[in-house]
């Protein structure tokens, strides 16, 4: 198990990745709509996106599909529970700075 944190942990933007794919609600996205998105949303560079993406990939996170031209990034059903969980984890970080 430890050897998964480890995975986890050494991407710098893997939460971030498994919160905008969730949002996502099952769709997907684009490799470029990923990268993108990343950006706008979280100020993260495509390598750290790359990066995220291989790890999450690796863990089970997340699967690729092609469909015609694009390949897409897809939560797998592991992929969903973690980022609900990374999302709750956000949210009581949040809620724990703005009432201090």
């Amino acid at each position: 198990m430890m050897h998964a944190l480890n995975i986890f942990d050494g991407s710098r933007a893997i939460a971030r990745l498994l919160i905008l794919l969730h949002d996502k609600r099952g769709q997907g996205l684009p490799v470029t709509g990923t990268h993108r998105l990343m950006k706008e949303r979280f100020s993260v560079a495509r390598i750290a996106s790359d990066s995220s993406l291989r790890s999450a990939i690796e863990l089970g996170l997340v699967e690729q599909y092609k469909s015609g031209e694009y390949t897409l990034n897809i939560l797998t059903a592991r992929g969903d529970v973690v980022a609900v969980k990374v999302k709750e984890l956000e949210k009581a970080l949040t809620d724990d700075l703005s009432g201090s």
